[in-house]
């Protein structure tokens, strides 16, 4: 127990004794086998051992509730440190948007915002990004000598690697 707690309680069995016994003119025995007191001392003793006890329930049952709390907070941040590495795990992961551009353009580039991939002979094309999700609709153009920009916007629910882009026209 830190030296205030234990004068605290000090002075107040002490002021509760003296008001017992001088002032209430009660009495009162301690027996042990060690010792015997009797009157205020006694009383004294009775009072400080009541005052510690119950001091030291209630500090416990506090330092129980602070660790409870503690760990609580502790499984709390754990939960939120899951979290931030699987969003973390998520903006880390390549998706790959791969498909063709029919019919094939020689000379032509396909435009993912800003990163851009030849179109080859077979006109297919692939590349990959990071932290693009589809949920952010992105569009992939098709730039060449003889085209007119075709573009596809793609969706979250488009599949990326077997994109089809016409480069006809409509």
């Amino acid at each position: 127990m830190p030296l205030v707690v234990i004068t605290a309680l000090f002075s107040m069995s002490l002021l509760a004794a003296w008001v017992l016994f001088k002032l209430l003119q009660s009495t009162a025995t301690v027996t042990k086998p060690e010792y015997q007191l009797g009157g205020a001392a006694a009383g004294f003793v009775v009072i400080l051992s009541i005052l510690s006890l119950t001091y030291m329930q209630v500090n416990s049952k506090q330092s129980d509730d602070n660790l409870k709390s503690a760990n609580q907070q502790i499984a709390d941040l754990q939960k939120k440190v899951d979290i931030g590495k699987s969003c973390l795990e998520v903006e880390k992961a390549e998706v790959t948007y791969a498909g063709s551009v029919s019919p094939a353009l020689q000379e032509a580039n396909v435009i993912f915002a800003v990163k851009e991939a030849k179109v080859q002979q077979d006109g297919r094309f692939a590349f990959k990004v990071q932290s693009i999700k589809p949920s952010d609709l992105p569009s992939i153009y098709v730039i060449g000598p003889d085209s007119h920009t075709p573009y596809k916007q793609l969706f979250p629910d488009d599949k990326t690697t077997d994109l089809t882009i016409s480069t006809t026209s409509r």
